[in-house]
């Protein structure tokens, strides 16, 4: 999957993009290309995120053994702590309690220690541009639209 034309253009629906960013986001049009053009097609990004068709069985028992324990719990405070004016601004600039911010960030990368092994543009490009979502929307339509802009 590429995200360019045989002439090395953005396809037109990354052009869009490119030009409903410049727009919202008050940056040039021509940064934003340029950032975009160098955006790389990843299939294992893809395939991590695509469902496997197998029914999982969640749990709250699971879930909280695994994630809830004093351990996080201690490193969730002290990350809290360190971050809480940026945590509190984001809190306030997006209306999400600070507390579900915090959960989420340790979640994702235990308090910042685990960022992952994936370039973040062609992570987010793959996802945005690339995947379909389970509701067969392209997911640039989707994702890009809620968590690029």
């Amino acid at each position: 999957m590429e995200f360019t034309d045989e002439q090395g253009q953005l396809r037109p629906d990354i052009q869009a993009y490119a030009r409903e960013v410049s727009v919202t986001r008050q940056v040039p049009l021509q940064h934003v290309e340029a950032l975009l053009l160098q955006a790389r097609f990843d299939p294992k990004v893809a395939r991590l995120m695509t469902p496997s068709g197998k029914r999982i069985q969640r749990s709250w028992v699971t879930y909280r053994a695994r994630y809830v324990e004093p351990v996080r719990i201690r490193q969730g405070v002290e990350f809290w702590q360190a971050w809480r004016p940026h945590i509190d601004k984001a809190a306030a600039h997006y209306g999400v309690p600070a507390s579900i911010l915090v959960s989420i960030i340790g979640v994702e990368t235990l308090y910042g220690r685990y960022t992952g092994s994936f370039p973040v543009l062609d992570a987010l490009a793959t996802l945005g541009f690339a995947t379909r979502i389970p509701t067969g929307l392209n997911a640039a339509s989707y994702f890009v639209t809620n968590w690029l802009t």
